[in-house]
């Protein structure tokens, strides 16, 4: 018997990797909007930028206050009034520094007349990836029938078999066509004189709290160096025992008391491996590079490269340092960064793009004066701006194109997607007038229970006669159980409701829903609205809506049909147009089969016109300009005329004048592009133009020397604007280094900021930047503690804790309050101490803050409230109004972020497929246990022992076991409050909770809930 082994078979080939999973851009915008007398703005609206945006002194898409073509927008004083500017600009979308420029000092530009100006010529370039989302998969192809005849048998003449198909490599990117490359620019930025005077303003013990946000820009091509602190000791040798058997023998030498050991050393402790062997101290002083790649595998930490000045010393005193100290692991924070520039005064290529995310710190606001601001005398930077632009090659169209086509495959395969924006077109009729009930109600005594979505304008309901049964008697003790028996409460009986006639609709604002009726009621058979029934004036404009933003206004203003046979109930909104006369038109639209009204995807581009104005001068449009304005003087008048006249028809200035020129006189100016973006309607149109125009940053300088002769009052200033112009220009620059970066010729295509960020940053898929959920979270959770948020809410020791304050309530009980009071007493002493009112005994407190005696805290703030109550509460009140005290609240509050990131390291190890990414809702509900109980810690073998067992298959669940157990985990009395606000976040209503040991059944309402409407399953960016 012979053993017969299969012949060998080569060793099967790894299968290629899959495509790389399509990731969403993630976008932001470029400021965050300042918090207005406790409200929460509404940082995910264009139309809150826009608003701001009408405020600026110039600087306006797409026309400048000169006539000529401007291709971003400002920011500038009057913004920042409503802007955190100070806070720096943040990146508007996810992408890499590719180039930049750092004025070592900011030039000054000297006009004839002696006047000076300052200006900055500083910029950074961000190159960002837009990609389409994959086509939808095609269906796969039928199976081959069950009866198919078989093959025949195997023979001679048998066909083989044909060789199975090998797989092609999957691709490694996008297919070709699917995606677009655009840059953000922001110019004029922050010298390296100011960033240096504020950094070291920081090192100050009274450091402003503007100067504490300054921080160097990442990417500048310096090699880093850092300054080591003393934030430890070196050791002490432990004295040798005595040798007793010594005693009395005098050849021996005696301690001699002059040979005493060194004082030890204060520095930064270098370990093998992070938390490992300790190898020595780096000694106060030291200055040293890091690579902060190589963490050794713990956040925080980082591998020694170079020890640049300084002499290393033994982990005890008298010892040497280990050998391999050199290539040690250091504690990051343990390091002062030293400032250094790097290269000043010229346009930086990086040879590594550095990669920032959207909402990053990129840079900070720089000055540019102009000739009114300029002054005789030294020039001192009294005027902050900031140009922001976005363009894109001449690839745009073409894209644009490809990406409507993919909105459309990806409509036709999900018919049910979710869209985020209702575009009405022009000659679009609403429905303006609601029918007459044709129904009417006659008995009373009836509950109207809902059948259709009950938050809506109108809600069908069904009529029912409601019943109580007869209480049912108490059961009999079983038998042999004596008096000791305590029989169970008989069951609350519950009410039988019979429905009775047939269904109806009802107005929700009119009629109670779930109430017994007590009059006739009025009605509709039918949904009151139908689109044949629009018959009012016709949209004059193309109007384009965020459903989220038409949904807040709350059910008066959106309506739901009865579900239709594929189970969805259409939608309508109540929306608000505008007229070419500069008035309103109101009525209702229809999400589907309403004409010229369509639900949108980003992809779509909904409102989106593209213009090409490459071939328009800018000596004609500044000759527009001066005749417009009625500016151009003697025989100029007549003779820009013809130049006027020809604009006039141009696709830009029609475009223009359809869109904002409300008083119809053909001349669209600056000052009407500032006005229109107060208006909805208006912003929406003059956000969504795209222009292509030659850069200002580069081309020849001819097109702004052929302006010089019609500057005829100063020819002069114009003069020396140019030489300002020429130093400012950056593009030839940025590709002589490097020409494979930019569009090979000056001419891209310019976006409005801000309506590209509201186009994308509110469609599917996107994220939220991490910002605004801390805030949102913030908002949230204050409104726990003060009902509505109140910076200066304070309540008394009515939980042991002393006293509570602040947004959050901070409390002196758990140590929280007073390392807030004191960063606020920091940031403006006179301020902070001026706020007690008579009788508070200021130095008291005082005292026990900056020696971190909380319990002398909480004993003062017990004091007062039980012998100078008012002005306890009057001090507060003033700390709480101010300002610069409420911005350093907003940041403590932030703090609870990495008390989060705890809580999903946790999460991550039970379950990582369901925590990938980070949902709003999740991040919200985290922050609020954060503030009430640290972590999930004191819970983390409870939560793993119910997800062991449960198996939850959403975050969402998964997260309701872990703020579960944690709630369990709290004081007693406590519990029920802790799931309540909880749970409450998570389904954005009350939660009712069974109330443990005689609580209250006082379910936690929130007001701010509504801030995740729209919005609490998105992800946040970089989580």
């Amino acid at each position: 018997m012979t053993d017969k082994h299969p012949p060998k078979q080569p060793p099967k080939k790894p299968e290629p990797d899959a495509k790389p999973a399509y990731t969403p851009l993630a976008w932001s915008y470029p400021f965050s909007p300042s918090t207005q007398g406790g409200a929460a703005p509404d940082t995910t609206d264009p139309l809150t930028y826009m608003q701001v945006l009408a405020t600026a002194e110039d600087g306006f898409y797409p026309l400048g206050a000169s006539g000529i073509w401007h291709g971003g927008i400002h920011f500038g004083q009057k913004t920042g009034e409503a802007l955190k500017q100070d806070e720096g600009i943040r990146a508007i979308a996810t992408g890499e520094v590719v180039a930049y420029r750092l004025d070592k000092e900011y030039p000054t530009l000297t006009y004839q007349d002696q006047r000076h100006a300052l200006y900055s010529r500083g910029f950074v370039l961000i190159r960002h990836t837009l990609q389409l989302p994959p086509a939808p998969k095609k269906p796969e192809p039928a199976p081959a029938p069950s009866n198919a005849p078989t093959a025949p048998a195997s023979g001679n003449n048998a066909t083989p078999p044909a060789p199975a198909p090998t797989k092609s490599p999957a691709p490694s990117g996008p297919p070709p066509g699917e995606t677009l490359t655009f840059f953000s620019l922001y110019m004029h930025t922050l010298d390296w004189k100011t960033y240096k005077a504020m950094l070291d303003e920081t090192k100050t013990n009274n450091a402003a709290a503007k100067a504490s946000q300054f921080t160097l820009p990442p990417y500048l091509e310096v090699e880093r160096s850092y300054r080591a602190l003393k934030p430890n000791a070196q050791g002490v040798p432990k004295p040798k025992p005595v040798d007793p058997s010594a005693a009395g023998d005098d050849s021996l030498p005696q301690p001699d008391g002059n040979d005493s050991l060194p004082q030890p050393v204060s520095g930064v402790r270098v370990r093998i491996i992070p938390n490992g062997k300790l190898l020595g101290l780096l000694p106060e002083g030291t200055e040293l590079t890091v690579n902060e790649a190589d963490n050794g595998g713990r956040n925080g930490w980082a591998k020694i490269t170079k020890i640049i000045k300084g002499d290393p010393v033994g982990p005890i005193v008298g010892q040497p340092p280990d050998v391999q100290l050199k290539w040690g692991y250091v504690f990051v924070s343990e390091l002062e960064p030293i400032p250094q520039s790097g290269p000043v005064d010229k346009v930086v290529v990086l040879k590594k793009p550095y990669p920032v995310k959207a909402g990053d710190i990129v840079a900070h606001i720089g000055q540019y004066q102009r000739y009114r601001e300029a002054k005789h005398t030294p020039p001192l930077p009294t005027r902050p701006l900031l140009h922001l632009e976005v363009f894109a090659g001449p690839d745009l169209p073409t894209f644009i194109a490809k990406s409507q086509l993919r909105a459309k495959e990806l409509s036709e395969a999900d018919p049910n997607m979710e869209k985020p924006f209702l575009e009405i077109l022009a000659g679009a009729k609403l429905v303006t007038k609601v029918r007459e009930p044709d129904y009417v109600l006659q008995q009373t005594g009836l509950k109207l229970a809902p059948v259709s979505d009950s938050k809506s304008r109108w809600v069908k309901v069904q009529p029912k006669t409601v019943k109580m049964p007869a209480p049912q008697p108490e059961p009999p003790a079983p038998a042999g159980t004596g008096k000791k028996h305590k029989p169970k409460p008989a069951k609350k009986p519950e009410p039988i409701e019979t429905p009775i006639g047939s269904p109806f609709w009802i107005d929700s604002g009119v009629v109670l829903i779930n109430q017994l009726t007590t009059a006739p009621i009025k009605g509709w058979k039918d949904f009151p609205l139908k689109v044949s029934q629009a018959d009012g004036p016709a949209a004059d404009f193309r109007n384009v809506f965020q459903i989220v933003e038409l949904e807040k206004p709350g059910p008066q203003n959106f309506a739901r049909e009865d579900k239709d046979a594929s189970g969805k109930a259409i939608r309508w909104w109540n929306v608000t147009l505008g007229t070419k006369d500069g008035g309103t038109l109101q009525g209702w639209a229809r999400e589907r089969d309403h004409p010229k009204v369509t639900l949108c995807s980003p992809w779509d581009w909904p409102g989106f016109e593209l213009v090409d104005n490459s071939s328009t001068t800018m000596v004609d449009m500044f000759k527009r300009y001066l005749f417009v304005a009625g500016l151009a003087m003697g025989e100029d008048q007549d003779n820009f005329k013809p130049s006027a006249d020809a604009l006039a028809t141009s696709d830009l200035i029609q475009k223009l004048e359809k869109a904002i020129d409300t008083n119809h006189d053909g001349k669209v100016t600056a000052a009407e592009l500032a006005d229109a973006q107060k208006m909805p309607w208006l912003a929406e149109a003059i956000s969504h133009i795209v222009v292509k125009s030659e850069s200002e940053w580069g081309g020849n300088m001819g097109k702004w020397e052929d302006i010089t002769p019609y500057m005829k009052l100063v020819p002069w200033k114009w003069q020396n604007e140019m030489e300002r112009i020429k130093k400012l220009q950056w593009w030839e620059e940025v590709q002589g280094i490097d020409a494979t970066i930019l569009p090979k010729e000056p001419k891209p295509w310019h976006f409005h900021p801000i309506g590209l960020i509201g186009n994308f940053a509110c469609g599917d898929g996107d994220c939220i930047p991490l910002v605004e959920a801390q805030r949102i979270a913030l908002f949230i959770s204050a409104s726990f503690e003060n009902g509505n948020p109140k910076f200066d809410g304070c309540a008394d020791n009515f939980d042991g804790m002393g006293m509570s304050f602040g947004l959050i309530q901070w409390n002196f009980g758990m140590n929280t309050l007073g390392p807030v009071l004191k960063k606020m007493h920091d940031a403006d002493p006179q301020a902070f101490e001026a706020a007690f009112a008579p009788g508070t005994n200021y130095q008291a407190i005082w005292s026990a803050i900056i020696s971190g005696d909380f319990a002398a805290q909480k004993n003062w703030a017990i004091a007062q409230q039980n012998s100078n109550r008012d002005n306890w509460q009057k001090t507060f009140k003033v700390i709480g109004s101010n300002e610069k005290f409420q911005e350093i609240q907003i940041k403590e509050a932030a703090k609870y972020h990495q008390d989060i990131l705890s809580c999903l390291k946790l999460l991550r190890e039970l379950r990582p497929d369901l925590m990938k990414s980070v949902q709003l809702v999740t991040y919200c509900a985290l922050y609020d246990l954060c503030v009430q109980q640290h972590d999930l810690s004191k819970a983390s073998h409870q939560i793993a022992e119910r997800v062991a067992t449960e198996k939850p298959a959403t975050q969402i669940e998964l997260l309701k076991i872990a703020v579960q157990e944690r709630a369990k985990t709290a004081n007693p009395k406590w519990i029920f409050d802790a799931t309540s606000r909880r749970m409450g976040i998570i389904q954005q209503k009350p939660y009712p909770h069974p109330p443990v040991k005689g609580e209250k059944p006082m379910p936690r309402d929130n007001i701010n809930f509504k801030l995740l409407s729209g919005k609490a399953d998105k992800n946040v960016c970089g989580l």
